[in-house]
């Protein structure tokens, strides 16, 4: 991998103008927050839903030339995630760059609940009433 260059970022023949800091902020301002949408309306009423996907795409000439959505999807989840890549503006650069953009949702799981045996239960209890008592 090039110095400098975040992994899934790579520039056929090392050759583009297209700078990966840049191309990030695209990614981050566009794609993640249709991604969030699209993965919000999929996990409705599915508190453990979680999902993964792998925007794969080409960027060439200022516009996606080549795209895919990987991973085990739903059809409806899929073609939500593609519409993605619709949002993009892309820059004027030279060359073609080839993106691997991973995004993934992960399961609103309920808070833990802990149990207090009885004697450390009495013993908070105890601590409490001492609390309220009016001091004198």
């Amino acid at each position: 991998m090039a110095a400098g260059r975040p992994p899934g970022l790579r520039a056929d023949d090392g050759r583009s103008s297209l700078p990966a800091p840049s191309l990030l902020r695209m990614l981050r301002q566009r794609i993640v927050p249709a991604a969030r949408g699209c993965f919000r309306d999929d996990r409705r009423g599915r508190p453990s839903y979680q999902q993964r996907a792998v925007f794969a795409f080409r960027l060439a000439d200022r516009e996606v030339v080549a795209s895919r959505v990987e991973g085990t999807l739903d059809a409806g989840l899929r073609s939500c995630l593609a519409d993605a890549m619709d949002t993009l503006d892309v820059p004027p650069f030279d060359g073609s760059v080839d993106v691997r953009y991973p995004i993934y949702t992960a399961p609103r799981l309920p808070e833990p609940v802990l149990s207090l045996g009885a004697d450390v239960a009495a013993a908070v209890d105890a601590v409490a009433e001492e609390a309220a008592e009016p001091a004198e």
